[in-house]
């Protein structure tokens, strides 16, 4: 994922269904992801600690709500990477998630998670038919297949990349640039934030748009005219 072109999905990302709605470029997942920032984290959990309604701690898989960001990774200093450390390499896509140190995520990452997913929908506009089988969405989806799942630690160089990841967060969900107007996360407001980085094994877009035909190729960048009601009809 770390070329803006689109690129050829692996067996892991590629769409089944209707397929021609789909896209696999970096700049449509950033674009989904920006216009829809709370995703939900999938991930295998242990059950230690989650006991169920009949007592038990048998492993779960967790679907946890998150505020998910997408930007490309900037190395502090003029440190290179190299096969002996797990830092993405400078320009790649990685994706950013605040939470909070007690979360049973931040819990599975100490525990030695190794992969989750991450998915997103935006709900563009309803399709309304005469019949209930012709009534339909518009939307549009992503989900990111990420690996090695690390939070971001508190040395001077992960303060300083944990600001630039709040920073995401805060213009991401407001829709514009507001750090600029409100200043930057300060070092004190950072340490006892949680910040988790994943790296990008693979990914996928999806987008349904039109009427009751909606087997469309996506459209990017598509005008955003709405009804006084907030909806979009077809």
């Amino acid at each position: 994922m770390t070329s803006v072109e689109p690129h050829t999905p692996s067996d892991l990302a590629r769409l089944r269904s209707r397929a021609v709605r789909g896209t696999y470029s970096r700049e449509a997942l950033k674009s989904v992801f920006k216009a829809s920032p709370i995703a939900h984290c999938a991930f295998a959990h242990d059950g230690k600690g989650l006991e169920g309604p009949d007592g038990d701690e048998k492993p779960r898989i967790m679907n946890l709500p998150m505020l998910a960001v997408l930007r490309e990774y900037e190395r502090e200093g003029d440190v290179e990477s190299d096969a002996s450390d797990d830092l993405p390499e400078n320009g790649e896509l990685i994706v950013y998630l605040h939470t909070y140190y007690g979360s049973r995520l931040v819990g599975a990452i100490k525990d030695g998670l190794q992969s989750l997913t991450i998915s997103t929908t935006k709900m563009d506009g309803l399709v309304l038919s005469e019949i209930p089988k012709g009534h339909s969405v518009n939307y549009r989806s992503a989900c990111i297949y990420g690996y090695n799942p690390t939070l971001v630690p508190n040395t001077p160089e992960g303060i300083a990349e944990k600001i630039k990841a709040l920073q995401a967060v805060v213009d991401d969900v407001t829709g514009y640039n507001r750090t600029d107007f409100i200043g930057q996360t300060t070092e004190s407001q950072a340490k006892p934030t949680a910040v988790v980085r994943v790296r990008i094994e693979d990914a996928s877009c999806k987008q349904r748009i039109g009427g009751a035909d909606g087997d469309m190729p996506p459209v990017e960048n598509a005008e955003d005219d709405k009804t006084p009601g907030g909806e979009r009809y077809w």
